[in-house]
């Protein structure tokens, strides 16, 4: 199936962190062509692929939420104007409900959504991207300043009500003073105990405040506050010195004095629209050219910029270089908290001044600044809980045992711990995993000096439940505190965890020169979005391609196709699945008529399988026969199917496909057949058969294997066993084949003797093998053997004859040799034309059958072992001239070219090496027409020395090639040529015993080349 290459803009689509999808302008339905995973998790918890839905479908409604239908509402709205107006359309905060992965509970989400019109070359509106950003934290975090606003106007209220009651009941203390003056001395005592209270808890709410301003100021994220129309800097922390190049030299300066590079640049436009405008503005990858240390620097940041106002009115912009609106309402509310402590501290200093002055108010400033203590307690939880809220990870560490003193729950999410097994215990306890890492050395470093470390993308290890290690990113800051005595005792570590930020940017860095163009071109006009689109166009027309592809390979496969719904079980096919049924392209075909054409006893276990597969998602690859409707043809068929749930979870779609495999399922049986008929031909065979595992050296054989051995049927016969009861003299040549066979593949083919284990029995054994590679199982070699005990002893009794009858043979054709050479003397001699010619002759014929005489002796001492090979050091060019003298006085009858021969030195016997070549010579002649060319080559080649006869002959066919050094064997289209076929065997067994190689080329009808090769001297 074809599968086109994805676009750039498709991978930046796919990848991108801030949630979003593509809907098809096509309204009222707006139907979804493509989501991101982001978005799939952020909707669903999982990913749930909602494409072909329309936008509506997506959302969770609620009737009774207003706020939800008026998000509802205005999204809707933003859909119409995009279109119409052919403008991007922001929509500030939507509110949404989403499903937790359960599928039980719902939760409320608000989301920042752009809606970005996409046009064709027309400038038809095709698509809208909408990108969103989760902004439910800020928006419950502007829900809990409100809160604690409301909360302290009602505080107000109360107090000035208490004031009332305060008034009212002055008179009645008045009248108790005379009382009170008795008991002035246990007031004095009580007030005394309360000041010191006061103190102890005015001490702590400093240090409280303290500590939580240092983490504020600390705050790695850079953050700038510019105030008035002309955006003054007001407030700018090192961070964001930092990163725009600037020391505090710019504090009081105006934008365009402080950063004068930022003019005529889009984000300074956009700054100036946003405090006209007075609205929020948030952008991501925004490139910013910023001058650092005197030279250009080219960056791209995620900024937020956020109105400050008052009545109405703008009067400032707070401004961030990440998404750090959660830090920021952290802090506002801090602040908050700050002047309902401070107005607090005031009422106590005026309680304390009153209890000084009178007696008479002792009582209620007692009760009073109980209240406030608890309002304190109060504030230090609330300080807690803001803690908790805030994104960043945040610890306090302890003394040099690194005691964890305080957590929030973002960090013990990050830890994967809980608080009880991290308040009070060293870090090393906690994380034993970080002993090796860099982070304890800081931390005690940073209480030695006072010093600030700050680190960006610093890579931490973890270990899992599993126990294995994740490996994530940070950037973290160590921020040293000090006690009442100025020491510095304690470290707070504020971290964010950015390890998706630092993959993806990893991942975008293989792209970067593509991603770097197109963002510049998707920033730089319309135009570049048009190209997208073009793009987009081109992807989708690539996903029709392919489609017709897959539709094209099915009808190319003769596949048939079909598709059952779960619920109405409608059951829809194509023409190929009604055909391979027996039923017309016409015809309706249903489940039950489709299975009533399957055999009998194959009907049940398909329908079960079906059934299965379909409600409890079973597996579904199932055989069976079916015997066609209208032309009774019986075809096994294989259907293969899955089940796919649709995405609004009502049914189910069941589909797959069906192919026609009788001709396999008929080859299966033709196999299973010829494995029963070589089964059979084994047993009357008489046949052993075997295998043996390279790895174990463990044999795996049948009992007739045992019985040759001389085994009892049930024993294990080891290799090494069955070694051992071979004959001594054959031992090596067995294990040298075995070791061939497992090194190098040769097939193993070897006759031997053995003698019986229990029955002493001496027999004779072929055995044949196939070395097989098993990478999975390990190597082995599998074979058969045969009992061949008779025929051998048959074979050594006709080499015996031979052998005797060649002897015999030889003296007295040694003598007629003789005579005939005293006749040619005579002949010529007497100047007798005729009987000279008469006499070369049969001197040539007694020459042939000495020649032959000699190969059938020197056959019958291989086969005993007899054979001798006399080595001595001789030139291969001097042989190779005899030859040729010899071959010239013999043959008469065709054209031979003796190629010239460098000096070439060989260690091996002279004369069974020209025994060789003058069989290769007498087979060119025997085998080529009369007055056809024979050459004779000799070269030298890596070492060896190489010897080619060339023939003009009839040529050997590729079967019998493979055949043609066996002993005995002739090829069959030579019956008219006479021989024994004892040449080439006789030849290939003094080249292997010299350690060269012999081989033959040749093609029918165009001649042959017979090849050996021999060691050179050293």
């Amino acid at each position: 199936m074809f599968v086109p290459e994805p676009s750039i803009f498709e991978l930046i689509f796919k990848q991108s962190l801030a949630p979003s999808l593509i809907l098809k302008a096509n309204a009222p339905e707006f139907t979804v062509i493509a989501q991101n995973r982001e978005h799939q998790i952020s909707m669903f918890g999982a990913e749930i692929d909602m494409t072909g839905k329309t936008a509506y479908q997506l959302l969770v409604t609620d009737e009774d939420d207003s706020e939800l239908q008026e998000s509802y509402a205005a999204l809707a709205n933003a859909f119409n104007e995009a279109i119409e107006q052919k403008v991007i359309v922001k929509l500030p905060a939507v509110k949404s409900l989403v499903k937790d992965p359960d599928g039980l509970r719902t939760r409320s989400v608000w989301r920042q959504i752009e809606v970005v019109p996409i046009t064709d070359d027309s400038g038809v509106i095709k698509y809208l991207v909408c990108p969103s950003y989760d902004i439910s934290k800020q928006v419950w975090l502007e829900a809990a300043r409100k809160d604690g606003l409301n909360k302290e106007s009602d505080l107000t209220e109360e107090l000035a009500a208490s004031n009332e009651e305060l008034s009212a009941t002055n008179e009645e203390l008045s009248a108790s003073n005379e009382e009170l003056r008795q008991s002035q001395e246990s007031l004095a005592e009580s007030n005394m105990e309360l000041e010191n209270r006061v103190e102890q808890r005015t001490h702590a709410l400093a240090e409280s405040e303290s500590r939580f301003r240092t983490m504020v100021e600390q705050s790695p994220v850079p953050m700038l506050v510019t105030m008035g129309e002309t955006m003054i800097f007001d407030i700018v922390n090192q961070p964001m010195l930092d990163l725009i190049g600037k020391n505090a030299a710019v504090i009081g300066m105006p934008w365009h004095e402080a950063m004068p590079e930022l003019e005529g640049q889009d984000i300074m436009r956009q700054l100036l629209e946003t405090h006209d405008a007075g609205e929020s503005w948030e952008g991501s990858e925004v490139p910013i050219m910023i001058y650092k240390s005197g030279s250009p620097v080219l960056g791209f940041y995620n900024i937020s910029y956020k109105p400050l106002t008052e009545n109405g009115k703008t009067i400032g912009m707070l401004q961030s270089a990440i998404d750090v609106t959660d830090l920021v309402k952290s802090r506002l509310l801090v602040e908050e908290l700050n002047r309902e402590q401070q107005t607090a501290n005031a009422e106590l200093a005026a309680i304390n001044e009153e209890l000084h002055t009178t007696n008479d108010e002792l009582a209620r400033t007692q009760e009073s600044l109980e209240n406030l203590v608890v309002e304190l307690a109060e504030s230090e939880q609330q300080l807690a809980q803001i803690i908790n809220i805030l994104p960043a990870s945040v610890v306090v560490i302890r003394g040099q045992d690194l005691i964890a003193e305080t957590i929030n729950n973002t960090n013990l999410v990050y830890w994967n711990k809980t608080k009880g097994q991290v308040i009070g215990k060293p870090l090393l306890e906690i994380l034993p995993e970080l002993a090796s890492q860099a982070f304890p050395d800081q931390l005690r470093h940073v209480m030695a000096t006072g010093e600030v470390i700050d680190v960006k993308e610093s890579p931490v290890l973890l270990t899992n439940d599993d126990g294995s290690l994740r490996e994530s990113f940070v950037d973290y800051t160590y921020q040293p505190l000090a006690d009442s005595h100025g020491q510095f005792s304690r470290v707070l570590v504020m971290s964010f965890e950015i390890t998706d930020r630092v993959l993806s940017r990893k991942l975008l860095e293989q792209y970067s020169e593509e991603t770097q163009a197109l963002n510049e071109e998707l920033t730089a006009s319309n135009e570049e979005l048009a190209a997208v689109n073009e793009e987009l166009l081109t992807a989708q027309q690539s996903i029709e391609e392919a489609r017709t592809a897959l539709r094209l390979a099915i009808d190319a496969a003769e596949f048939g196709t079909w598709f059952i719904h779960s619920v109405t079980r409608e059951f829809v096919t194509d023409a190929r699945l009604k055909e391979l049924f027996g039923y017309y392209p016409d015809e309706e075909l249903s489940i039950e008529q489709a299975l009533a054409q399957i055999t009998e006893d194959y009907r049940s276990s398909v329908a079960t399988a079906l059934e299965n597969a379909i409600y409890h998602n079973g597996d579904y690859d199932v055989t069976y026969p079916v015997i066609g409707l209208h032309d009774q043809q019986l075809r096994w068929l294989r259907a293969i199917g899955n089940l796919k749930v649709d995405p609004s979870g009502a049914y189910s779609v069941f589909t797959g496909v069906v192919m026609d495999i009788t001709e396999q399922v008929l080859s299966s049986e033709k196999i299973r057949d010829a494995q029963e008929t070589l089964r059979m031909a084994i047993a009357s065979g008489e046949l052993a058969t075997w295998r043996l595992d390279e790895s174990l050296g463990q044999i795996t054989a049948s009992p007739r294997f045992n019985e040759l051995f001389g085994f009892l049927p049930d024993e294990e016969v080891p290799y090494s066993a069955a070694i051992t009861q071979i004959l001594p003299d054959y031992r090596d040549m067995v294990n040298d084949a075995v070791s061939a066979a497992f090194t190098s593949g040769a097939h193993f083919n070897v006759e031997y003797p053995i003698t019986g284990f229990h029955d002493g029995k001496k027999r004779w054994i072929r055995s044949v093998g196939k070395f097989v590679a098993d990478e999975k199982n390990g190597n082995y070699i599998t074979g058969i053997m045969a009992d061949i005990t008779e025929q051998k002893t048959d074979e050594i009794r006709k080499n015996s004859f031979i052998a005797m009858v060649s002897h015999e043979l030889k003296t007295p054709l040694t003598s007629l040799n003789g005579y005939l050479q005293m006749l040619q003397l005579k002949a010529r001699k007497a100047e007798d034309t005729f009987t000279t010619g008469a006499l070369d002759q049969s001197v040539k014929q007694v020459k042939r059958m000495t020649t032959m005489i000699n190969g059938f002796l020197n056959v019958s001492r291989l086969e005993s072992g007899k054979i001798y090979i006399d080595k001595q050091r001789f030139d291969m060019a001097d042989l190779i001239k005899e030859m040729a003298e010899e071959t010239m006085t013999l043959y008469s009858g065709h054209r031979f070219i003796f190629h010239p021969v460098e000096p070439t030195l060989v260690n091996a016997d002279h004369d069974k090496i020209g025994q060789v070549i003058n069989n290769f010579i007498s087979n060119a002649v025997k085998y080529s027409k009369t007055d056809t060319t024979i050459q004779i080559s000799c070269i030298q080649v890596n070492g060896f020395t190489q010897v080619s006869v060339t023939d003009e002959g009839m040529g050997i066919n590729k079967d019998d090639i493979v055949k043609l050094f066996e002993r005995y064997y002739r090829v069959d289209n030579n019956n008219k040529i006479s021989g024994f076929g004892i040449g080439l065997y006789l030849s290939a067994e003094i080249i292997e015993r010299h350690q060269g190689k012999i081989w033959a080329e040749s093609e029918p009808g165009k001649g042959s080349v017979f090849y050996f090769t021999l060691p050179l001297a050293i």
